[in-house]
């Protein structure tokens, strides 16, 4: 499988996409239904395809008495996005086979998928098939990609950042990174999120 593989990837590299991106835009005037059940988290239009999402939770903290994030929010106001930044711990990354920490290269903070949850699905807003449409060439048969939770990355001002560079590979099945920017308003220099 991997030979194959290989070989469609070799045969694709001229033309084919090493990165996509795009953006959802979030609704915020979520309504409920007469039943007081909330509108489907997806608002499709069949001519222009337009998506969006409602704000995305983020779920934290000891079973039970864990914080509620939605974002978008106010940072200087929110208490539970304040409790987020107080338990996450430094961000290390893959260099020459082993994680590091340099603030130098990229200073940011995290939390493992083991210490929170989200309702945001990269399958139901459509970002796997795109992906796959785009960036995995067509093999013999129908194998298709999977997106696997791996961290919550928090980078915040004045300094959070982290140099291009390219991954290091978690498992020998990896093909890249879905890097998903949660919406956030800041100010100063300019912002990227591409991968």
């Amino acid at each position: 499988m991997l030979n194959e593989l290989s070989s469609a990837l070799k045969s694709e590299q001229i033309r084919a996409a090493f990165t996509c991106g795009g953006t959802i835009p979030v609704n915020c005037d979520v309504r409920r239904d007469h039943q007081g059940k909330l509108s489907p988290r997806t608002q499709r239009k069949v001519d222009n395809q337009t998506i969006t999402t409602k704000p995305v939770t983020i779920r934290f903290g000891p079973t039970g008495t864990g914080q509620v994030l939605n974002v978008p929010t106010d940072v200087e106001q929110d208490s539970a996005f304040k409790e987020l930044l107080d338990i996450v711990q430094p961000a290390q990354f893959g260099l020459n086979g082993r994680n590091v920490y340099d603030e130098e290269y990229r200073k940011a903070t995290q939390l493992d998928p083991t210490e929170f949850c989200t309702n945001f699905s990269p399958y139901e807003m459509g970002i796997v098939d795109i992906i796959s449409q785009a960036l995995v060439p067509t093999v013999s048969d129908s194998r298709g990609i999977r997106a696997e939770l791996y961290k919550l990355n928090v980078y915040s001002g004045p300094s959070g950042r982290f140099k291009a560079h390219v991954d290091t590979p978690r498992s020998d099945k990896q093909i890249g990174s879905l890097v998903v920017c949660l919406p956030s308003a800041f100010e100063g220099e300019s912002f990227s999120c591409s991968r």
